[in-house]
């Protein structure tokens, strides 16, 4: 990240959940976000579908917003963003996202 700031470079580096990652490995993630202190930081959330080997039980919308949460709290001076999933997960709850953090 160093180096890409020195270039002028804005790093964006996010993630993937509900893959059936353990509330661990998620604050593993963070944790690893923090080390790279990344501009934006995009949350996206899993959808199974039939086509894919991985199901896994789809976030529940509070899981969701609990994510984001977390996720600014971790990394307060990153842009949050959410994007993958979003409409699926939270549906009619979208809007929570601006005061979870994003």
């Amino acid at each position: 990240n160093l180096n890409a700031k020195e270039a002028g470079l804005m790093l964006c580096c996010g993630g993937i959940y509900g893959m059936g990652e353990s509330e661990e490995d998620r604050l593993s993630f963070r944790k690893s976000l923090q080390e790279l202190q990344p501009f934006s930081t995009p949350i996206n959330f899993f959808i199974a579908n039939e086509n894919l080997k991985l199901q896994v039980p789809r976030l529940s919308a509070d899981e969701a917003l609990k994510i984001v949460r977390d996720t600014k709290e971790a990394l307060p001076q990153s842009v949050v963003m959410v994007a993958g999933g979003r409409e699926v997960v939270l549906q009619e709850r979208q809007y929570e996202i601006f005061q979870a953090g994003a």
